[in-house]
């Protein structure tokens, strides 16, 4: 017994839970991946382990249903709230202060975009540097679903407390 959760319509990816133990990645009905725990939350999904076909480790992370649409409305909403202000000296102003933010949301809830930046990112740092940026499998990412190399590593807040005072934010 397979139940299916669909993610992506329009690429093809599915989501589903085998007996409710195991989950499968599939895009566009082949089984490329699977996963195995949620190990991260991420402000808008759950961060998965998972292991593809080929036996490479990767991270995917998969934004919560209708997220994108919720943040659209409330966004939409706090618009509305703001519109008698658009008689006052500031509103255009405050118009492009919105508007900027709206850009930006719609950016954030985009994982094509985020695997693109991903990709700059990594191209900025050499090995030497000792700096690792994951990298991003386009070809298993959709606007919804981010498949990239799982690093391994330790949160932030231990490495700045491990290296001293100097690095303390």
């Amino acid at each position: 017994y397979t139940a299916r959760i669909e993610f992506d319509e329009r690429d093809g990816i599915f989501v589903g839970r085998i007996l409710g133990l195991r989950s499968i990645i599939s895009f566009h009905g082949e089984t490329v991946a699977q996963l195995r725990r949620a190990f991260a939350a991420a402000s808008l999904g759950q961060v998965h382990r998972a292991r593809l076909q080929t036996g490479v480790d990767v991270a995917v992370k998969i934004q919560y249903p209708d997220i994108a649409r919720a943040i659209q409305d409330d966004v939409r909403n706090f618009f509305g709230l703001l519109l008698p202000s658009r008689l006052s000296k500031d509103w255009e102003y405050l118009k492009c202060q919105m508007d900027e933010t709206c850009s930006q949301l719609r950016r954030e809830t985009d994982y094509l975009v985020e695997a693109a930046t991903l990709e700059r990112a990594r191209s900025l740092f050499r090995e030497s540097d000792g700096i690792q940026i994951p990298r991003p499998f386009p070809h298993l990412s959709t606007q919804r679903v981010l498949t990239m190399e799982f690093v391994e590593g330790q949160p932030l807040s231990e490495f700045l407390m491990q290296k001293g005072t100097r690095y303390q934010i």
